[in-house]
């Protein structure tokens, strides 16, 4: 691997233990790819599926702050205001093609449009801007034995 894979493998092992929702779905792009084409013929940037499966899984689990809760203690739940959501973006690292994690932030309170300038920013950046204060953390020896 890669010394950057050994990053994230690191990163992961700990992050087990969160509580996480991996979701499989299937969704009627209809609307979105009529929408997609008329950006197209505008001349404007066209927003990836990623961007609107973002905003929707967003908008919906705000629809019941529940859902994105967190529960502490024994019978309490930390309910936020905010939807953060986490997906891989495929970055070219060194000549091979990686997949990142990104977290989209405040994705509820973001449009299709900012949604899908994110990702495509994170994706085209230089690697060494996006790791800054991860390259001290980079050098450390992997969790995982000698190398």
């Amino acid at each position: 691997f890669p010394r950057v894979r050994e990053i994230v493998i690191d990163v992961m092992v700990p992050a087990e233990s969160k509580h996480m929702i991996q979701v499989l779905f299937e969704a009627d792009v209809t609307d979105v790819r009529k929408y997609r084409e008329q950006k197209k013929l505008e001349g404007a940037a066209v927003p990836s599926i990623t961007a609107f499966n973002i905003k929707c899984v967003a908008d919906v689990a705000m629809t019941d702050k529940r859902i994105a809760a967190l529960r502490f203690a024994s019978r309490k739940l930390a309910i936020f205001d905010d939807m953060h959501v986490s997906c891989n973006v495929e970055k070219e690292i060194d000549g091979q093609s990686q997949p990142m994690a990104l977290v989209v932030r405040q994705a509820n309170r973001k449009s299709i449009d900012e949604i899908h300038d994110e990702i495509h920013s994170y994706a085209t950046e230089g690697f060494q801007k996006q790791i800054g204060p991860l390259r001290q953390f980079a050098k450390l020896p992997s969790a995982f034995g000698p190398k």
